[in-house]
C-alpha cells in the first residue's frame, strides 16, 4: 500500500553549519517569496482532486477495480462483487428475480442513510421480506429488498441458497465479505418499473475513527481506543478523518493506507482545538444551526493521501505545518497575536521583500463552487455564484472568478461560507519576507504576528507565519508573511444566498388516467329478446388516447374482495365492452380499470354493480321447452303441450282427436298429458328468479278419467336461496273426481327471505287406498306477480247492504307500460261473513276504464260455503279483468251482499299486476 509523504511546503528542515551565512539566506529569501505568492484560495485551485463529484457514480464492475472507502456522510454506487444474477419465477415467468451484490467499503461499520433507485431517492419502509431483506418503498414497494452487510463471519444464506448451483460463479460458502461492508439487492421484474437494469447509489455514513479528544487515555474523556476499532464512532469532523489518515488506516488483510505518524508527533492540544473548531456551531439563514466544518469523501486506496488531506483541508478552510517533528493544524480563521514588533525590531541588514499588489491574473474577486449536492442525487452542482461587485471595481471592473472544486463537501451552506472567506481573505495582498532578531525563534508556521509600521501606515495588522528559516550563526529569523484578518471567516447568514439542489432526480408523469369510466349490471338476450345471463357492461372515453394499447380491467366480489376476472380490450376506441367473465345472478360486484400503456398510469376506483336476477332457464339446463304453457323472461304465451317433449314414464302427450274417451275429446287444447296414477317421477315445469316479496300465481286445466279411482296432479313450487339451500315447498293439488274439465288457479305463499330463484313441477299423486287410473293436464300458465296497488281496510272494514255500495275508486300506480301485453291484470278481494246458518254471498261490480277510451264493467259473486266467524276468503274470480295490452288507468268497485240475515264486510280490494319481471 502505498505511504503518505509528509511533503508540506512549511516544513522546517535541519540547516547544516557548513552553509555561508549570506548564501543561505539570499537563497531562503528567493524560496520563501515564492511560496508566499499564492493566497488561501489560489493554493486550493493549485491541486486538482481525482474527481469533482462522488468517485463511484455508476456501479462499477467487480475484477480490477481498487479498494474504496467512505469517511463521513457520502455517496458511493458501489462495485459489483459478482455480475447481477437471477432467481425464481412469478407465476409463470422465468428469472423473475435479479439479485445484486455490491461492495461499500473496504472499511466496515458503513451504515445505510438513504438508496437512489434510477434516479430517485427510494424509502426504506422498515418492512422486512424473510429472504431478501429490509422493504425498498416508494415506486419499487414489493418489487426491491435490500439486505445490508457490515464485517460478516459467515457467507450470506440467501446467496448460498439461491445462487451456490449458479452456472457461471456459484456462491460458496467462503464467499463471506470479511472486514468489508457490502449491500444485497433483490428487483422483482416489472417492466413498467424498471426500464433494464436497476441502477443505484447509497448515501452512507462512513468507516468509524479514532477520536483522540474521546480517549481517556490519551488526554480526552471516554472510551475510544486506538487499537481497538469497535471503540471508534462514525464523523464528519475534517480535522479527525485528516488525524487518521496521518496514522493510517488498515485493512482486513493487514494492508495500510496514509501516514504512519506517532500519536507524539501529533501534538493533542492543538489537535484538539482544530477537531473543536471543525464542531462549532455556527446559525442558518433559516434558523437553526450546523457544524462549522464537516466533511464526507469516498476514497480510493490509488488515491495520494497528501491529496485527499488537500480536500479535507480545503472543506475546513484549514492549513497544516509539520515543525520540529511535529504536525500541526489549524481550522478556520488565523488565530490570536503570538508575536508584536515593530520596524526597528527588523533586521535592515538582511534582505527584504514585498509584494502589495499582485497582478490581474494572479488575484479573484469573486468565485463559483462545485459540490456533490445530495438533493441532486449526488451529482455535481454549481452553487451560486458569489461576487463582491465592490472588489470588481478595484480590479479595473473586470469580473475574475475562481473556480473552486469542493468534492468533500456536500453542504451547500458550507460551500457559502467556505466561498465567502476564502474570496475576502484573497483581498489581503500584501506579502513580507523579513528577517528578525532571535527573540522570534519561537515562531513556527502557521502563528500569527502583530506588526505596527510607521514606514507602511501598520497599526498592529496581522500576518500569518507561511512559512520560517533559522540562520543557526546567528539565530536570526527569516519569516514569510501574508497579511490576515480574523475577520474575513466571520459569516453573516444574511449573506447565505438561495440554494435549490434539487433539480435533479426523475420527474414522473403524471398517471394517465381512465377518462369517464364507469359499470352498469346489464341482462343478456338472446335472439329471441329472452334475458339469459346477468353480465358486467364498462364504458370509457375511448377518444384521442395516443400511445395507448389496451384497457385493462379487474373484477371481484364486493363482499370478500376476491377476483373473478382480469382481462384486456385492445379497441380502446370502443368506448365500452360488456365483460366476458362470468357472474351470478343478484350479486354485489366491483370493477376497476387501467390503460395499457408505456407510462405511468393508475386504477380507477372501484365501480360497484348488482348483477340482475336472471336464472338458468330450460335453454340452458335441457328441460323440456314449454314456453308456450309460461310467462318466462318478460313473454306471456298459451297454448298446450305439444312441444313438451319426453315426459316420465308412464305419462304421455296425447291428441284429443285420437282419444277415446270424453275427456280428452272435451279437452281445452289440442294436445294433453296423460298421467297414469302409479307413475312415481316428477316433471319440471321451469326455474325462474324470484325475491322474498315476490308471489307465484298457476293456472292449470285439470280432469280425471271417468271413474271410482280419485287421482290428484300436484304443482309444487321450491324456493332456493343464492347458495342453493332449498328453503321452503309449497304445494297446490288439483282437485277433481269427474270427466269434467276443471280451470284451477292458486296464489302461492310470499317467497321467503333469501330467495332468489324457484322451481315449479308437477307430479301425479295416489291416494291411500286408491287403484290406478288416468288424469290430465293441460293449459299449465306460471305467473310472477310482483305489483300490488290495493287498499287495506283492516280495522275499517266495510259493511255492506243489500244495495250497492261504493268500496273505492283506485288509480292504477303500477310501475308498468299501459301497452305492456306481456301482463295480465286480476282483481283481488278479502271479505268477511258473520257466522249464522245459512249461506252467505256477495255481489261485486267493477268498472274499469283505460286509455284509447277503454270502458268495461264485470259483475261476479262469491258465496261462502262455511259458517264461521269473519271468516276471511279470497275472491278468485275465475277471469282476467282485462284483456291483453291493456291495463286500466282507473277502477271502481262496488259491491252487495246477498244475504238479508248476515252482514258480508269487504276487507280490502287489490289491484294486481301478473308478470315476469326484470
Amino acid at each position: 500500500m502505498p505511504q503518505i509523504a509528509i511533503g508540506i511546503s512549511a516544513a522546517i528542515g535541519s540547516i547544516g553549519a557548513s552553509f555561508a551565512a549570506g548564501g543561505f539566506f539570499t537563497s531562503i529569501v528567493g524560496r520563501l517569496l515564492m511560496s508566499v505568492a499564492f493566497s488561501a484560495l489560489s493554493a486550493a485551485l493549485v491541486e486538482k482532486p481525482p474527481t469533482p463529484g462522488i468517485l463511484t457514480q455508476v456501479t462499477a464492475n467487480g475484477g480490477d477495480n481498487p479498494l474504496s472507502f467512505v469517511l463521513g456522510r457520502y455517496a458511493t454506487a458501489g462495485v459489483f462483487l459478482a455480475p447481477p444474477m437471477s432467481h425464481g419465477t412469478d407465476g409463470k415467468t422465468p428469472n423473475a428475480y435479479l439479485t445484486y451484490v455490491i461492495a461499500i467499503s473496504a472499511l466496515p461499520g458503513v451504515t445505510l442513510n438513504r438508496i437512489i433507485v434510477d434516479g430517485e431517492y427510494a424509502p426504506i419502509t422498515g418492512g422486512t421480506h424473510p429472504t431478501y431483506g429490509d422493504k425498498i418503498g416508494g415506486p419499487f414497494a414489493d418489487y426491491a429488498w435490500i439486505k445490508w452487510k457490515n464485517d460478516s463471519t459467515v457467507a450470506d444464506s440467501y446467496l448460498t441458497a439461491k445462487y451456490s448451483g449458479y452456472p457461471k460463479r456459484p456462491w460458496s460458502s467462503a464467499m463471506i465479505g470479511r472486514g468489508i461492508t457490502y449491500a444485497i439487492l433483490t428487483f422483482r421484474r416489472n417492466a413498467e418499473i424498471f426500464k433494464g437494469l436497476p441502477q443505484v447509489r447509497f448515501e452512507v455514513d462512513g468507516a468509524p475513527l479514532y477520536d483522540p479528544r474521546k480517549d481517556s487515555t490519551n488526554g480526552g474523556s471516554g472510551s475510544h481506543r486506538y487499537g481497538n476499532v469497535n471503540t471508534w464512532e462514525q464523523t464528519n469532523n475534517p480535522a479527525v478523518m485528516i488525524y487518521n489518515i496521518l496514522r493510517g488506516l488498515t485493512f482486513a488483510d493487514g494492508s495500510r493506507w496514509g501516514g504512519e505518524s506517532r500519536r507524539v508527533e501529533l501534538p493533542t492540544a492543538n489537535w484538539f482545538a482544530a477537531m473543536n473548531g471543525c464542531g462549532t456551531n455556527v446559525p442558518l439563514a433559516g434558523g437553526g444551526s450546523e457544524p462549522r466544518y464537516r466533511a464526507g469523501y469516498e476514497i480510493s486506496t490509488e488515491m495520494e493521501p497528501f491529496a485527499v488531506i488537500g480536500e479535507l483541508l480545503k472543506a475546513s478552510n484549514g492549513a497544516m505545518a509539520e515543525v520540529g517533528g511535529q504536525i500541526k493544524m489549524r481550522v478556520g480563521g488565523p488565530g490570536a497575536s503570538v508575536f508584536s514588533f515593530t520596524d526597528d525590531q527588523i533586521v535592515v541588514t538582511r534582505p527584504q521583500e514585498y509584494d502589495p499588489f499582485p497582478g490581474l491574473g494572479e488575484i479573484f474577486n469573486g468565485v463559483e463552487s462545485s459540490y456533490p449536492a445530495p438533493g441532486s442525487l449526488w451529482n455535481v452542482r454549481k452553487a451560486p455564484s458569489q461576487y463582491r461587485p465592490a472588489y470588481q471595481i478595484e480590479d479595473d471592473n473586470r469580473q475574475l472568478v475562481a473556480q473552486l472544486d469542493l468534492p468533500a463537501v456536500p453542504w451547500k451552506s458550507q460551500v457559502q461560507r467556505l466561498g465567502s472567506a476564502l474570496i475576502k481573505a484573497e483581498r489581503r495582498f500584501a506579502r513580507h519576507v523579513i528577517t528578525l532578531p532571535p527573540s522570534a525563534m519561537v515562531l513556527e508556521p502557521l502563528d500569527v504576528v502583530s506588526w505596527t509600521s510607521e514606514r507602511n501606515g501598520y497599526i498592529a495588522k496581522k500576518f500569518e507565519v507561511i512559512e520560517a528559516g533559522l540562520d543557526p550563526i546567528t539565530l536570526l529569523v527569516t519569516v514569510s508573511l501574508r497579511e490576515v484578518n480574523p475577520n474575513d471567516y466571520d459569516y453573516d447568514p444574511e449573506e447565505e444566498l438561495a440554494d435549490d439542489d434539487s433539480g435533479e432526480g426523475v420527474v414522473r408523469p403524471v398517471a394517465q388516467a381512465v377518462e369517464a369510466f364507469a359499470a352498469a349490471a346489464v341482462t343478456l338476450l338472446d335472439n329471441a329478446g329472452a334475458a339469459r345471463r346477468p353480465a358486467v357492461r364498462i364504458a370509457w372515453n375511448g377518444a384521442e388516447q395516443d400511445g395507448v394499447q389496451a384497457l385493462e380491467y379487474e373484477l371481484r366480489e364486493q363482499v370478500g374482495g376476491i377476483v373473478v376476472g382480469r382481462g384486456s380490450i385492445n379497441d380502446v376506441t370502443a368506448g365500452e365492452w360488456t365483460l366476458p367473465d362470468t357472474v351470478i345472478p343478484k350479486t354485489q360486484y366491483e370493477v376497476k380499470a387501467r390503460w395499457v400503456i408505456d407510462s405511468p398510469r393508475d386504477w380507477t376506483g372501484w365501480n360497484g354493480v348488482t348483477t340482475p336476477t336472471v336464472v338458468l332457464g330450460d335453454q340452458d339446463v335441457g328441460l323440456p321447452d314449454i314456453s308456450n304453457n309460461l310467462i318466462r323472461n318478460g313473454r306471456f304465451k298459451h297454448g298446450d303441450l305439444r312441444f313438451w317433449g319426453a315426459a316420465p314414464a308412464g305419462w304421455s302427450l296425447k291428441n284429443r282427436t285420437a282419444g277415446g274417451n270424453a275427456v280428452i275429446t272435451a279437452s281445452p287444447t289440442e294436445y294433453m298429458l296423460e298421467m297414469d296414477g302409479d307413475a312415481v317421477e316428477e316433471m319440471l315445469i321451469d326455474s325462474f328468479d324470484l325475491t322474498a316479496s315476490d308471489q307465484v300465481t298457476c293456472f292449470a286445466s285439470y280432469a280425471q278419467f271417468f271413474g271410482t279411482n280419485i287421482l290428484n296432479a300436484q304443482i309444487v313450487i321450491r324456493y332456493y336461496s343464492v347458495s342453493g339451500a332449498l328453503l321452503r315447498t309449497d304445494t297446490w293439488t288439483l282437485g277433481g273426481s269427474t270427466a269434467t274439465w276443471r280451470q284451477n288457479r292458486n296464489v302461492f305463499a310470499t317467497a321467503p327471505v333469501g330467495t332468489l330463484r324457484g322451481t315449479a313441477s308437477v307430479r301425479s299423486v295416489i291416494p291411500s287406498g286408491a287403484s290406478t287410473a288416468k288424469h290430465y293436464l293441460t293449459l299449465i300458465r306460471l305467473l310472477r306477480q310482483n305489483a300490488n296497488t290495493g287498499n287495506d281496510f283492516a280495522g275499517a272494514a266495510l259493511a255492506l247492504t243489500n244495495t250497492f255500495q261504493a268500496v273505492t275508486t283506485y288509480n292504477n300506480s303500477v310501475d308498468q307500460d299501459a301497452a305492456d301485453s306481456n301482463s295480465i291484470v286480476m282483481f283481488s278481494c278479502r271479505a268477511g261473513w258473520d257466522s249464522g246458518g245459512v249461506l252467505r254471498t256477495m255481489e261485486a261490480e267493477f268498472e274499469l276504464t283505460g286509455p284509447g277510451g277503454y270502458t268495461e264493467t264485470l259483475t261476479f259473486r262469491q258465496t261462502a260455503s262455511t259458517v264461521s266467524s269473519q271468516l276471511t276468503t279470497a275472491i278468485a274470480f275465475n277471469r282476467i279483468i282485462a284483456p291483453f295490452g291493456v291495463l286500466p288507468e282507473q277502477f271502481r268497485v262496488r259491491a252487495r251482499r246477498l244475504s238479508n240475515t248476515y252482514d258480508v264486510n269487504v276487507i280490502d280490494a287489490s289491484l294486481i299486476v301478473l308478470t315476469q319481471k326484470g
